[in-house]
């Protein structure tokens, strides 16, 4: 078993279990990770007061993350990780109602949105904020791609000729506000992406606005819609 102090966390893990490697780079990596997991104060919006950490290993963020929000929850398959998630969780005097862990595939993360493809649950949930930690730069391209493009719901069912698909999603999509590599692997091809996206709101009421002034303009004599 290794043990592994980052900033004010203590974290122990059994041989052979997933976390991150290189703990020289982890305080500035997990004090960007803080300082990006939340927007910047808006009052017109209301708070971000839960955090679901999937893929969450023996429960780095989830545990560093939860002074931050009302809740924070982990979610790993490997039942391993999360059993030494909930020893690390009380190793650092977090109670279960301030950082809960799920022995769960991470794809299916809601029970009400099991009947989507996984590709598309995220979309079709559409949380205000996501802060996506890949190892893989080539693999994170393509999915913040698909956020920003927002392809989900009924796009992505005629892309894939798939009718019972059609109609269920609504258009959600994501602007990027960060995207930032650390050198987790110094003298290799690899480093560790993290990419800050926020939800772009008001897209379908301007686009529901834009169909009512046309179908009006179109109802006008002597107007070209």
């Amino acid at each position: 078993m290794s043990t592994e102090y980052i900033d004010d966390f203590v974290f122990h893990n059994p041989a052979g279990s997933f976390f991150q490697n290189n703990n020289s780079i982890l305080p500035p990596f997990t004090d960007y990770i803080r300082q990006h997991i939340l927007p910047k104060s808006d009052s017109s919006s209301p708070p971000i007061k839960f955090l679901v950490d999937a893929y969450s290993g023996s429960g780095l963020f989830t545990i560093t993350l939860s002074s931050q929000f009302q809740q924070s929850v982990g979610i790993d398959i490997a039942e391993q990780s999360i059993e030494y998630a909930r020893k690390n969780a009380a190793a650092n005097a977090l109670p279960p109602s301030q950082a809960k862990f799920i022995a769960a595939d991470a794809n299916e993360l809601f029970q009400s949105l099991r009947d989507y493809p996984p590709d598309e649950t995220l979309l079709q949930f559409g949380p205000k904020r996501v802060v996506y930690v890949s190892c893989n730069v080539h693999t994170q391209a393509r999915d913040v791609g698909q956020l920003v493009r927002g392809e989900t719901g009924e796009e992505t069912a005629a892309a894939e000729g798939s009718a019972a698909a059609a109609g269920k999603g609504k258009k959600v999509r994501y602007d990027i506000e960060s995207l930032v590599g650390f050198d987790f692997f110094p003298q290799t091809g690899h480093v560790e992406g993290v990419a800050v996206l926020n939800r772009v709101d008001g897209e379908e009421s301007q686009t529901a606005e834009m169909k009512g002034v046309e179908s009006e303009a179109a109802q006008e004599p002597g107007t070209q819609a």
